[in-house]
């Protein structure tokens, strides 16, 4: 089932994953600094919010042709229930390597690969916000 999100939150989830990925990335050599960076910014916090399952988050099932066609006339996109998950799952995963003790290399990289497949996923699930991308 196709769950809708408005594209605000979309562009939020978007950007975290993205900076999340990049960060990763950088920090693949220095791995208290990555972690020291992630704890500065409060992205654990982040994590940790979109991880529990016990709180709600901005979303709106829809089923009819007419309310999708609402929802795209209101900016919003979807993720599938599915999508949404497996995102969960890798957060969870980056908040039990960045909690850790340095991760072996393989398993890092392959955790910066999930996120940034699912970050462009959802860049190109947002709809009408093309502007906000240009580069």
């Amino acid at each position: 089932m196709k769950i809708y999100f408005k594209n605000d939150f979309l562009l939020g989830l978007y950007a975290l994953l993205r900076q999340l990925e990049l960060s990763i990335h950088r920090g693949m050599c220095d791995w208290a600094g990555l972690q020291e960076y992630i704890y500065s910014r409060e992205v654990i916090n982040i994590i940790n919010y979109l991880a529990d399952p016990h709180i709600s988050k901005p979303q709106q099932s829809i089923t009819s042709l007419l309310h999708k066609a609402i929802a795209f006339t209101f900016k919003k996109g979807y993720i599938s229930d599915i999508e949404l998950n497996k995102i969960i799952t890798i957060l969870i995963s980056t908040h039990v390597i960045l909690n850790g003790d340095k991760a072996e290399k393989d398993e890092i990289i392959k955790l910066r690969m999930n996120v940034r497949n699912f970050s462009d996923m959802i860049r190109h699930r947002i709809q009408g916000d093309k502007k906000r991308f240009s580069g």
